[in-house]
């Protein structure tokens, strides 16, 4: 029967590989309510975000490479607010900041819906290092120091703050760009691919322009999906999205 199925609450925790095949990866392994399955495939595909365990398998134990940039790699923190002055709630006009004391990271309010805005700064990990603050504390500081007017008869939903990664999409020097995606049997989508734009945060859109492209390859492949196979997919990835990639990185360095 043709057609798929899905399975909630299952852990992936490592990879099925064939060290015959010249480390061809045929599944994956994991548990659900401590029971322990395996799932055998011709594609295993990796669309598990920022910390996707195929990912990591694939980049840092298979081909030793760098999992981690930390100037391609951004932390965020987000929390809602209720009340913003100066908001047009109908149009629903994303904002972005660039404050002195956070450059090059970037200050975001957008509306969501009944007066509430999602509110929060991302910044790549190489610039945090050099900030005496941390997420939290800069946000805090550019709330109450630099758009208090804004926030003034503003309210804070309690227990909305959020924390969070993101592997940007920015060109690194390396051969494959942005990062590996994929492995002889595997593909990456998405976060894992490292497909985040380096100036909006937003990842939705590449992760299904990749998912979309990484289903036209296989179908050509189905057979047997290689290494070959996977380097050709993540060049008309990189064809598609390279430009608009590269120039956000511009624009936020």
């Amino acid at each position: 029967n043709s057609g798929g199925g899905v399975i909630q609450n299952f852990r992936v925790n490592n990879l099925l590989i064939d060290k015959d095949k010249n480390d061809r990866i045929i599944g994956v392994r994991g548990t659900k309510r401590n029971k322990d399955y395996e799932f055998f495939a011709s594609l295993t595909i990796g669309a598990g975000g920022v910390n996707c365990p195929v990912s990591k398998t694939i980049i840092t134990d298979i081909y030793k490479e760098n999992f981690i940039d930390k100037e391609h790699w951004s932390s965020a923190f987000r929390q809602y607010w209720k009340g913003i002055k100066g908001v047009n709630y109908e149009k629903g006009a994303i904002e972005f900041h660039y404050v002195d004391g956070v450059i090059p990271g970037y200050f975001w309010i957008f509306p969501i819906g009944n007066e509430m805005c999602n509110v929060g700064l991302g910044i790549t990990l190489k610039d945090l290092k050099n900030k005496k603050k941390k997420l939290k504390e800069l946000q805090k500081y550019i709330i109450e120091e630099r758009f208090s007017e804004r926030f003034e008869n503003a309210s804070l939903m309690e227990g909305s703050g959020k924390s969070w990664q993101l592997p940007l999409g920015s060109p690194r020097k390396s051969r494959l760009k942005p990062r590996r995606m994929f492995a002889n049997g595997c593909l990456l989508i998405g976060d894992s691919a490292s497909l985040v734009d380096p100036f909006t945060g937003e990842g939705i859109g590449n992760a299904l322009l990749s998912a979309k492209i990484a289903i036209k390859h296989y179908t050509k492949n189905k057979d047997n999906f290689g290494d070959y196979n996977g380097e050709e997919y993540q060049k008309d990835v990189w064809n598609n999205l390279g430009k608009e990639l590269t120039n956000s990185f511009k624009i936020q360095k």
